[in-house]
């Protein structure tokens, strides 16, 4: 695909990354049966909105470019392709992606899916970005790998193999 992205673009979808995770993270911690996964997924859920605020900070610095798409729905068909259909680049998936989750196993591992989805989607996004505006996005990829790192950490700790 010859699809350009800019920071801005990338950006508008980590907010809804964001927004949906903090919703997914909350409704986690409500739902957690083990003490240490409360405390981590209510940590996460505080750690998205720290970066749903810095995202919307790095918005107002990054510059909007329009580039055309080579057929209508290209952007959404590529976004799709990196991502899978489960990453929370929507309103409400965050609810929803909570919503069916029955113990703290089932919980962890989608929020490994949807933390490691939204990497694969911001370092795909990486090669079509100009070289200026790719570090705001390595940050982006640094902070969810962060969150993987806890949720690594709170599985080894809940015995969940």
């Amino acid at each position: 695909m010859g699809l350009k992205f800019n920071a801005a673009e990338v950006l508008d979808l980590g907010v809804q990354i964001e927004k949906n995770g903090k919703v997914f993270y909350e409704a986690a911690s409500r739902n957690a049966r083990a003490g240490n996964a409360k405390a981590i997924f209510e940590h996460l859920a505080k750690e998205e909105d720290h970066h749903l605020a810095a995202f919307l900070r790095m918005q107002q610095d990054a510059e909007k470019t329009e580039e055309p798409e080579t057929y209508d729905g290209e952007y959404a068909d590529y976004v799709r392709m990196l991502a899978g259909d489960n990453i929370f680049t929507k309103a409400d998936a965050g609810k929803r992606a909570s919503e069916n989750l029955k113990n703290d196993s089932e919980i962890i591992e989608a929020a490994l899916k949807f933390e490691k989805d939204s990497v694969i989607l911001f370092q795909g996004m990486l090669e079509g970005m100009p070289e200026k505006e790719k570090k705001i996005v390595d940050e982006m990829v640094k902070e969810e790998l962060k969150h993987i790192k806890h949720l690594y950490i709170l599985k080894k700790a809940c015995g969940i193999k």
